[in-house]
């Protein structure tokens, strides 16, 4: 007697196949934004906390070593410029130029690597970074903030650094609840 087997085929069809690497192609993208989110997230919290040691450590070092000190951008460890950099660094200014000369020492630079967004300083004065003063370590005139832009356009990413002309250093917080962070409690948004 001969039995017909009446197994059947498993297997994929060729729809099934194109339908589930359609789906993971799907989950990959949306992992892929959250991850870029997230670490967008990292670099402009880390960005700004270094960036806050560095003027930190800058306005200690003015009244404490009684030197006018400056920090900005920079790209070539000699002019202050306001895009483009690679670098932040802080300097003894003896001339009070508020420009680094070959002649004047550098007291720190801490390379600037983002990835994932872009800084951008306004500084008071039209100054291209914050002068510190040899008498009180304070910013005479050269208040203002150091904003971080998420590339993304995401603005719940966007931080600011701001300094006050008493030179107290605070970072930007979402004082309303509605995910963006603002320079005041007064609503006042981080631009970019």
């Amino acid at each position: 007697m001969n039995k017909i087997n009446n197994s059947c085929h498993s297997g994929f069809t060729l729809i099934e196949m194109m339908i589930t690497i359609a789906v993971m192609g799907i989950a990959a993208m949306m992992a892929m934004s959250a991850w870029s989110n997230q670490m967008a997230r990292y670099e402009a919290r880390s960005t700004m906390i270094e960036i806050a040691a560095v003027l930190k450590e800058s306005a200690t070092d003015a009244m404490v070593m009684h030197r006018r000190q400056v920090v900005c951008f920079t790209a070539n460890q000699l002019d202050c410029i306001g895009t483009g950099f690679t670098q932040i660094m802080s300097f003894t200014d003896t001339n009070k130029n508020a420009l680094r000369d070959p002649d004047e020492s550098i007291a720190l630079i801490v390379p600037v690597d983002l990835s994932y967004g872009q800084l951008k300083l306004s500084a008071g004065l039209g100054s291209r970074g914050f002068v510190f003063m040899e008498d009180t370590g304070r910013p005479r005139g050269t208040q203002g903030n150091v904003t971080y832009c998420a590339d993304n356009g995401d603005m719940t990413i966007a931080r600011s650094l701001i300094m006050s002309r008493q030179g107290r250093i605070r970072h930007s917080y979402d004082y309303n609840g509605d995910g963006v962070h603002d320079r005041s409690s007064r609503n006042d948004p981080v631009g970019c």
